[in-house]
């Protein structure tokens, strides 16, 4: 069933966050490192330590967070994107198509590292959107 998760942008605060709501929400919490993901290759040194991706879940809730920043840095409302997680291949092309019209394309559905599907676009409301699909 696809369903939509708040994804948080901190940068250099992301395990600050995260373990600060852990601690509110209760749940398990993940944490992935820059140096344990095939990107780490690319980022500079002083990056391996920051946080590429991190969830909390809970039941039915799930919070996301990441250290990443986009070149244009993060302001309040930016900082915040909404994750649909698609349920197959072909919902989460047609969600993009849609979503995408009349905003801006910023990452095309595409095959990513940890086996799934994931896209990025802002819609032409400035909403930031992150789909995902884990078994296309």
């Amino acid at each position: 069933m696809a369903k939509i998760v708040a994804y948080l942008s901190c940068p250099g605060k992301t395990r600050e966050v995260m373990t600060f709501y852990k601690e509110c929400l209760g749940g398990e919490l993940e944490i992935m490192e820059v140096k344990d993901t095939p990107s780490c290759e690319s980022m500079p040194k002083d990056m391996q330590g920051q946080i590429m991706h991190s969830s909390l879940t809970n039941g039915n809730l799930q919070l996301m967070c990441t250290d990443m920043q986009g070149p244009e840095g993060v302001t309040v409302g930016s900082n915040v994107s909404l994750m649909l997680d698609c349920d197959n291949e072909a919902q989460i092309r047609d969600w993009y198509a849609k979503l995408s019209d009349g905003g801006s394309a910023n990452s095309p559905v595409s095959p990513a590292f940890w086996g799934g599907l994931f896209g990025h676009l802002t819609d032409k409301f400035g909403v930031n959107w992150l789909l995902n699909c884990t078994n296309p």
